[in-house]
């Protein structure tokens, strides 16, 4: 914190030593903002802003756009929308068509495009606040997160919405590409090509974005014979007008050799791969290289993936940008961990941690455990298994299994008849079935007997001797939190002060299984049940009497052997 505040200092003071809140110090203040937006760092934005109007400073409109502007970077849109009505009190800066804009990229960034509709509205129509004028921006914003959204029918209907506009700036390439997006991201995405029909019906010449842009919709929708022809006509145009801003990037050669690999078309997607590096126009870098590796294990060909991880690695030799990310050894890990290839796998893993570039995450490593016990248990190598189990770092440090990690570990405890339980599993008795109703097995609400949050630990404090979690309720019998012995340090402490959040909500009728899924992925002891005239279940409470409990102590019991 202290340096928090040193940093906000030094911030500030030079701006002081000037006439306070001069339009050098509020350049500089902007300059600030802007490099703090870039880090994320909303909260000290707005400390920054906060003391400089402690100094008295008059901060203008451009410098709370900067503000606004933060916090959808950030994508706090409630902070955005109150600072939005701070500029249009009386006295505030007032707000401008900018202001606006980045409103409305906030909302569509969101997916408020329900709200970004109506806000436009009321730009076109005069009634927003500060009269600000509708212009191209505003419509391509609105247009950019329709598209965004995959909602290409939403994007040209506000195109035809405001049509006196669009005809009065004339159709534009950027306009013409934001449709084609928005037309590869929904569910017809060979429509994009109408777009271009469109385009050429207006003289209005493609781009390689827009090249790049119809290829993606082709592959997306399974027509790889439109996706080569087009990157065909890209050379053709290149070659005709002469310029090589026309010509396949090294986006065109990865989606195609995405778009094979899904196809299975093995050979084509090798003789892409060799044209591709045989190309002048642009240099393979690591997100080609691992492009590559990732279409080739989707090709089903790991074997001429790792040629290609090798290569990068003798590049990145000489040139350390080029050393490959974590991705790209996982991604063949888990391959040949299916295979029960311990040998590649024990070897990727090795040369992950001496290799890869950027950050090793600890998830990273404790995935590539995962995958060595998995490699393991396939070959039956199960005292290499049980070794890299018991020494996984993550474990210990409160990193979780993965699912495909739990699996792998379920199937070494089968493999050696559970003579040695590491994670002490948990069994259902005889007489419980996961397709029963936990109607009949959870505890009534008179036997659980919650108690109120205004009562006092000193009061009740021998239950939590016998019970390791205990509901609290308010008057209405709704469940508001749950009390658990581990927290009651206090003896004079109400419950409600110690108490933790709610526990999820699940309806009477529901499955045993169903109840224990909930247990688990919330990782809690307890579930409130509802009427059975309620479907709803979540890890969200909702306002309704409990009727029950259920509790994972009444039904999972560990397995002892």
């Amino acid at each position: 914190m202290q340096e928090y505040k040193k940093e906000v200092a030094q911030t500030i003071w030079p701006f002081w030593k000037k006439k306070k809140g001069s339009s050098y110090e509020l350049r500089a203040l902007t300059r600030r903002i802007l490099v703090l937006t870039k880090r994320r760092q909303l909260n000290q934005i707005f400390e920054l802003v906060t003391n400089a109007k402690k100094e008295n400073w008059k901060i203008n409109r451009v410098t709370l756009n900067a503000v606004l502007e933060a916090c959808v970077h950030c994508l706090d849109l409630d902070r955005a929308f109150q600072l939005y009505k701070h500029m249009l009190q009386p006295g505030g800066c007032g707000v401008d068509g900018v202001t606006y804009g980045i409103l409305l990229k906030g909302l569509g960034e969101a997916r408020r495009l329900d709200e970004a509709f109506e806000l436009l509205e009321s730009i076109d129509t005069g009634t927003a606040p500060g009269k600000p004028q509708l212009t191209a921006v505003h419509l391509n914003t609105l247009v950019n997160a329709c598209a965004d959204a995959g909602e290409a029918l939403r994007a040209r209907g506000v195109l035809i919405r405001y049509r006196p506009l669009v005809n009065s700036i004339g159709p534009s390439i950027f306009t013409y590409n934001l449709l084609i997006k928005g037309y590869s991201r929904s569910g017809s995405p060979l429509e994009a090509l109408k777009v271009r029909e469109e385009m050429h019906m207006y003289g209005i010449q493609p781009e390689r974005l827009t090249f790049n842009s119809l290829i993606l919709a082709c592959v997306r929708g399974g027509d790889m014979d439109r996706a080569i022809q087009l990157m065909k006509e890209m050379k053709e145009e290149a070659h005709k007008l002469n310029s090589s801003k026309l010509l396949p990037d090294v986006v065109t050669y990865t989606t195609l050799i995405k778009g094979l690999a899904e196809s299975g078309n093995i050979q084509s997607l090798l003789s892409m791969v060799d044209e591709m590096k045989n190309a002048t126009n642009f240099v393979l870098d690591r997100i080609a290289y691992t492009s590559i590796i990732d279409a080739l294990i989707i090709a089903g060909s790991p074997i001429e993936a790792l040629t290609y991880l090798e290569e990068l690695e003798k590049l990145a030799e000489q040139n350390r940008q080029l050393r490959p990310r974590a991705h790209a050894f996982l991604a063949l890990m888990r391959v040949f961990a299916e295979k029960g290839d311990v040998e590649k796998v024990a070897d990727l893993k090795h040369r992950m941690s001496t290799n890869a570039g950027g950050n090793i995450s600890s998830e990273n490593r404790q995935e590539a455990n995962e995958l060595l016990i998995e490699a393991a248990v396939a070959a039956k190598q199960i005292r290499l298994a049980e070794d890299v189990l018991r020494h996984l770092v993550g474990l210990k440090s409160g990193c979780h299994l993965s699912i495909r990690g739990c699996l792998a570990v379920i199937r070494l405890q089968a493999l050696s008849k559970f003579e040695d339980n590491i994670f002490s599993p948990y069994i259902l008795p005889k007489e419980i079935s996961l397709q029963d109703s936990i109607r009949n097995i959870m505890l009534p609400y008179a036997k659980v007997k919650p108690l109120y949050g205004n009562l006092r630990l000193a009061d009740v404090v021998m239950r939590f001797f016998k019970e390791s979690v205990i509901p609290i309720v308010d008057t209405f019998g709704k469940c508001i939190g749950v009390v658990h012995s581990a927290d009651c340090y206090e003896i004079n402490a109400r419950l409600s002060d110690i108490m933790r959040a709610p526990p999820p909500t699940i309806s009477s009728s529901a499955s045993v299984e169903k109840a224990l899924s909930l247990l688990l992925e919330a990782k809690v002891d307890l579930l409130v049940v509802v009427s059975a005239n309620s479907s709803y279940y979540g890890s969200q409470p909702v306002n309704e009497q409990a009727v029950g409990f259920f509790r994972k102590d009444a039904v999972l019991h560990p397995l002892s052997v």
